[in-house]
């Protein structure tokens, strides 16, 4: 940070940057290149400039996705919001749009009726829609281009590239690196009202038609803490939840139906601040065709902030096809638009193929527990024929706490005493009649 003294006082603009975007101007600069930057408001700024910010183009739906997903083959809207920010009518403007596989074109459509846009005005250019298959394993690009007849004074805000990766594994709404992790561009995130013990999850929306033969194996992502406090001993959980309630688009989403299907705990070694965490399930989960599941991390704590990427904004997007993108869950209410289009959680989903039908699917069903955070007692509902017959409880350390001989209360339930378990993170394993387990996590405030 930059202070200069409680004596000093300074009138020089500063303007706070990515590390990331630090790099790429210091590469640019140690090349020769020269860089020209706008603080302020550009609104006004110069007699003739049209442009458009990073919310107002259609753009991938992922940032990366595994090849051979079926909505990869399915069309995207072309367009963007063009706006006028000088102040001078502009006329004949066109918008050009350009979809590269690698080094080869597969789109290149530019607007047929030059617009005019008066002062302050904008409007939406609208492009054929791309109608091709991105579903084979390469670097996508999308390059639009707002071009004018006459002098245009900042191009700065003309022209915008946006990325798709399409390989063998990863899965992610943000931007990824050469390497498949997520980018983090804007810190970290969490709820504005959270206590010291409440918890929080960050999640990305998951569909696919042909996600039979898919499994999901873990997930990655990165957190942050404020200047004074560690990473080191703090508990996160990986989650997996099937997402059954029935709604067409997110306006109508409701969150009644979620089952947890998988879940694995990792905790901090080290103070790894902005660093990449890959959290691998000790079992990988076969997903289904044409479900909604929500690829969630959780922090028990309200130290932690979890990493985005505020690059991509997907508000066109969202407004388009309506299909939640980022969701957030706080103490048990979920949020289905998250923190804003413009912060997407900086997550990635690590898939590959099964090898196995869904029926072969050797996982027991996951289970989870209410009420989360609890007291004194849990409730633990299932939907399988095989009964719970004992249950151990781990503390934080990994060490056994408690272990009972179960007895269902009811066919599809069984109620545990927790009240001589002092308040803290605990970890329950659930041994069915079938030789088989399962696991799940409660928060105890006793």
């Amino acid at each position: 940070g930059m202070n200069g003294g409680s004596e000093i006082e300074i009138n020089i603009p500063v303007i706070m940057i990515s590390t990331a975007a630090g790099d790429i101007i210091q590469n640019e600069i140690n090349s020769g290149g020269t860089i020209v930057a706008l603080i302020g408001q550009i609104q006004g700024e110069f007699a003739n400039n049209v442009g458009a910010w990073e919310g107002d183009y259609h753009r991938f739906k992922y940032g990366a996705h595994k090849s051979n997903s079926a909505s990869l083959s399915e069309d995207l809207v072309i367009g963007t919001m063009v706006r006028n920010y000088g102040t001078s009518e502009m006329d004949n403007v066109t918008l050009n749009a350009v979809i590269t596989a690698g080094d080869n074109s597969i789109y290149d459509e530019t607007s047929t009726t030059p617009v005019s846009i008066p002062v302050g005005d904008s409007i939406f250019i609208s492009l054929p829609n791309f109608t091709g298959d991105l579903s084979g394993e390469s670097i996508y690009t999308m390059t639009y281009t707002i071009e004018t007849q006459g002098e245009d004074e900042f191009i700065g805000d003309n022209i915008r590239v946006l990325t798709l990766n399409v390989g063998d594994s990863n899965y992610a709404l943000c931007r990824v690196n050469e390497d498949g992790t997520p980018v983090v561009n804007a810190g970290g995130v969490q709820p504005g009202d959270m206590g010291v013990n409440d918890s929080y999850s960050l999640c990305i929306h998951y569909r696919e038609s042909n996600a039979n033969n898919t499994k999901i194996d873990g997930l990655s992502f990165r957190g942050v803490t404020n200047s004074g406090d560690s990473l080191t001993g703090a508990f996160m959980t990986a989650k997996v939840w099937e997402w059954t309630d029935e709604f067409e688009n997110l306006e109508d989403a409701t969150f009644s139906n979620l089952a947890a299907v998988a879940i694995q705990d990792y905790s901090y070694t080290t103070d790894a601040q902005n660093e990449n965490i890959y959290v691998e399930f000790e079992e990988p989960y076969v997903l289904l065709d044409d479900i909604r599941y929500l690829f969630c991390v959780t922090s028990l704590t309200n130290t932690i902030f979890l990493g985005t990427d505020n690059v991509i904004d997907y508000d066109k997007n969202r407004e388009t096809y309506k299909q939640p993108l980022t969701v957030i869950e706080n103490n048990g209410t979920w949020t289905v638009g998250g923190f804003g289009t413009d912060r997407t959680a900086s997550i990635v989903a690590s898939l590959s193929n099964s090898g196995v039908s869904v029926e072969e699917n050797n996982i027991e069903e996951q289970l989870i527990a209410y009420p989360n955070p609890a007291v004194n007692e849990i409730t633990v509902p299932f939907k399988g024929s095989n009964n719970v017959i004992a249950i151990d409880v781990f503390d934080v350390s990994g060490k056994l706490v408690m272990s009972q001989t179960m007895k269902q209360n009811s066919p599809n339930e069984l109620k545990l005493n927790i009240s001589e378990l002092e308040s803290g993170y605990y970890s329950f394993k659930a041994l069915f009649e079938n030789g088989k387990s399962s696991s799940f996590n409660v928060v105890v405030n006793n």
